[in-house]
């Protein structure tokens, strides 16, 4: 996660780093696996974004789930669920799913092993378990979930 900056002292260099990595870097690996995904039996396609609660508008518009600190991660995830909108709606054509999950706080290097969150491979689970959707699972594209249910854009 980026280092905190709240939305008035947020500098550009910061923003930009934070969506080269989090949005652009995200673009161009799924553009490039679409060609294959194409090629796959058809129903059997599936692209699953990484997001989080708080790149919800609804969740960040309460202010116990505000992370202000954090403005432009969360902008980061809020471009990546809706280019995964997007991009849901382009490939629905192709029998290809397009999902964003949030397997929620998972304990890594990433947050400095901040006690609490869940196990790598439990935060992991959610996201097997969407990248395994069949031609049975057609209707499951375009969603936003948790391993608590949907989560509201």
């Amino acid at each position: 996660m980026a280092h905190p900056q709240t939305p008035s002292e947020m500098s550009l260099p910061g923003v930009r780093s934070v969506f080269e990595t989090n949005v652009f870097g995200l673009i161009q690996t799924t553009t490039a696996f679409i060609p294959l995904l194409r090629k796959a039996k058809p129903g059997y396609g599936n692209i699953v974004q990484n997001s989080m609660e708080s790149a919800s508008g609804t969740y960040q518009s309460s202010s116990t789930r505000f992370l202000a600190p954090f403005a432009a991660y969360c902008m980061s995830k809020a471009a990546i669920n809706m280019y995964s909108i997007a991009l849901a709606k382009e490939l629905k054509q192709d029998r290809i799913k397009v999902n964003c999950l949030c397997p929620g706080f998972t304990t890594t290097k990433l947050n400095g092993y901040a006690p609490g969150g869940k196990t790598p491979a439990e935060g992991a689970k959610l996201l097997i378990e969407w990248s395994l959707l069949g031609p049975e699972d057609g209707e499951k594209t375009g969603k936003y979930w948790s391993a608590d249910g949907e989560v509201p854009w």
